[in-house]
């Protein structure tokens, strides 16, 4: 499709789907399938839906004729939309989608890091960057970057390496750093080991990623234990993704995350997923060979559709399902309420009460987790991202109550798992906005 084509596209979409909009306004539409952007309004005081479904752009949920509000933006915003031109960081987007310039840009970094500050390479007086922040530690890859990458520490007085090389894919974990200092050799001695290089992939890319409500979670909390020998080990079975569908009757397409923890000799299921999710959680369970295995404990975080689905998949010592715990054929109240806790396998695995999603709802907080630190499996609790704002009525029974357990956990949290996405670190930005104090 050439521009003259999509300039008429947008302009016949505009002139179609000014119904229902304020003067001036005009209805958005998906990129790709060109459907209307329909909303739902929250209770009275919550954020407007379409601000999110525009990407932060002003945008406004209206009622249509036929009873339906759909989100009304300016014909400019629909434009940027349906154009695929981001509306946020969109100089980030478009030298992301350059790999040439970003070989260009980190190499020019390499030669100057030693003498020039990182933020002399980017215009200082845009507002936009105004609160860069650079993780320096932990290399992420979070959606919908391809490539994230942090600069490791270099000592001033060490002299400039000769030959730069990158991996093709961002590793689990830094490189270590060389001394400054050259060690002694003697003539007995055999040479030392030459260091490892990496080999060099397609090409060589750089982003640092400037902070904003759901691209800057880069920075974990000061303090925290992120590396530690004996804590749970997390790993993922299922991926779990969340996409509303719009038509004569709302629908969404929900797969949850499911979540093993390892504690020592203990294990734990988080959720379950759908019922379509069982064939590629069955396939996990193989993959960790422990498709036979019985566990410790299964948690249900809430007893909401898209958490029960394959509950024959886990065979359970202990099944808790929100307030309720299912040991064989006993069935007892949990005493979980009103945020008490409960220990699971160790002091590293609690079980703690999240009213908000469901006057039961639970969490699981895991402590100590290597790599990590304390994570929260925070079920519906977060349903995507890390939006401490964001509510979904769907998914909502008390929106005072979901505040307040979303601030009791992002203020003793370094990640959270929400119920549809990838686990996500908190920010100290978050954390601010939460008001956990120091």
């Amino acid at each position: 499709m050439n521009k003259f084509q999509l300039l008429f596209m947008i302009f016949a979409v505009v002139w179609k789907g000014i119904q229902g909009c304020d003067r001036g306004l005009t209805q958005l539409r998906y990129r790709q399938s060109l459907d209307l952007m329909y909303c739902l309004l929250g209770p009275y005081g919550t954020p407007d839906p379409c601000q999110r479904l525009a990407g932060g752009h002003s945008a406004k949920c209206q009622p249509m004729e036929n009873g339906f509000f759909v989100c009304c933006g300016t014909p400019e915003l629909l434009y940027e939309i349906l154009t695929g031109a981001p509306p946020i960081l969109s100089h980030w987007q478009k030298l992301h989608n350059d790999l040439a310039k970003f070989a260009k840009l980190y190499e020019k970094m390499e030669e100057e890091k030693r003498t020039t500050p990182l933020s002399a390479f980017f215009e200082a007086d845009d507002a936009a960057y105004e609160d860069l922040e650079y993780d320096e530690e932990v290399p992420v890859t979070l959606p919908p970057m391809k490539l994230i990458k942090s600069v490791p520490n270099v000592d001033q007085k060490a002299p400039a390496p000769k030959v730069v090389t990158r991996p093709s894919t961002p590793p689990s974990t830094l490189p270590p750093t060389e001394s400054s200092t050259p060690p002694t050799t003697l003539a007995s001695t055999p040479p030392p080991k030459p260091p490892k290089i990496y080999k060099p992939g397609p090409s060589r890319s750089i982003i640092v990623v400037a902070k904003s409500k759901h691209k800057s979670l880069l920075n974990k909390p000061q303090n925290s234990p992120i590396i530690t020998a004996n804590g749970p080990v997390l790993s993922l079975l299922g991926s779990g993704h969340f996409l509303p569908n719009f038509g004569k009757s709302i629908t969404f397409s929900a797969p949850a995350t499911v979540v093993h923890l390892q504690d020592g000799p203990c294990s734990i299921i988080v959720n379950t997923g759908l019922p379509s999710q069982h064939s590629e959680l069955r396939a996990a369970l193989q993959q960790k060979s422990i498709s036979d295995a019985t566990f410790n404990y299964t948690v249900i975080t809430s007893l909401q559709p898209q958490f029960i689905g394959n509950l024959a998949l886990f065979p359970t010592n202990s099944l808790i399902l929100g307030a309720w715990t299912v040991d064989g054929n006993q069935i007892s109240d949990s005493s979980i309420r009103h945020r008490h806790e409960r220990t699971l396998c160790s002091s590293n695995t609690v079980l703690v009460s999240t009213p908000g999603p469901t006057s039961d709802s639970v969490a699981v907080i895991a402590k100590n987790v290597p790599g990590m630190g304390t994570v929260v499996i925070a079920g519906s609790l977060f349903i995507q991202d890390d939006d401490i704002n964001r509510v979904d009525a769907l998914f909502t029974s008390h929106v005072a109550e979901l505040f307040e357990s979303r601030q009791m956990l992002i203020c003793q949290a370094d990640w959270i798992v929400p119920a549809h996405s990838m686990p996500i670190p908190i920010s100290r930005k978050l954390k601010e906005k939460a008001e956990c104090g120091e």
